[in-house]
């Protein structure tokens, strides 16, 4: 990992903060509506700066975010930690690009842990799966972004984990859901409609 590569993607992701995206779903009949946010205090664990087991810090997260925007030597005091692995060195290409990947994003599945086929710790409400996904000129993968409730508020919520598809396919034995209408509105109170369904109307 670079020092580089981590300011790179906090910067990114520092555009994307008090972003809000509007997104509604349908399912046999069913139609669900939310909305999700960015936060600071979100990117500490997508870029999976908790597996560093050997760079240990009590500082809040969103401290530790302005920490890496703001302080060469701390960048490079977490780029030297021994637990990066490449595939957490994708989760920050992932962070980095997270705001294309969830406008590009047509793909919405409803997520229950206990269905799958094998063991997770991962407890979200729903997958935003990107097939293919170019990070790269030389990378191009499936996404995984889990999305969850923000603080028990079922209207709200926020990116919890990201990472490139591996050994196991967090999709089987899942529900997509139809994605109806997807906007996002900027801090500055401008509102993009980035999809609409045709025919559908929910004023």
């Amino acid at each position: 990992m670079t020092p580089e590569l981590l300011l790179e993607c906090v910067q990114k992701y520092n555009t994307l903060i008090g972003t809000q995206y509007e997104i509604h779903i349908g399912h046999c009949g069913k139609l669900e509506k939310f909305k999700l946010s960015l936060n600071k205090e979100d990117c500490h664990h997508l870029m999976g700066l908790h597996h560093l087991n050997d760079r240990p810090d009590r500082k809040s997260r969103s401290r530790i975010f302005e920490e890496l925007l703001s302080s060469e030597k701390y960048r490079r005091r977490i780029s030297e930690s021994s637990f990066w692995t490449p595939e957490l060195e994708n989760r920050i290409i992932c962070t980095k690009l997270l705001g294309d990947i969830i406008d590009d994003n047509n793909t919405i599945i409803r997520y229950s842990a206990q269905q799958l086929n094998f063991y997770s710790k991962i407890n979200a409400a729903y997958i935003l799966e990107n097939l293919g996904y170019s990070l790269s000129p030389i990378l191009t993968s499936d996404i995984y972004l889990f999305i969850d409730k923000r603080n028990d508020n079922s209207n709200m919520m926020f990116c919890k984990s990201i990472f490139l598809k591996g050994n196991y396919n967090y999709t089987e034995n899942q529900t997509k859901w139809t994605l109806l209408y997807k906007s996002k509105t900027l801090p500055s109170g401008e509102t993009h409609i980035l999809y609409k369904r045709k025919n559908y109307s929910f004023f």
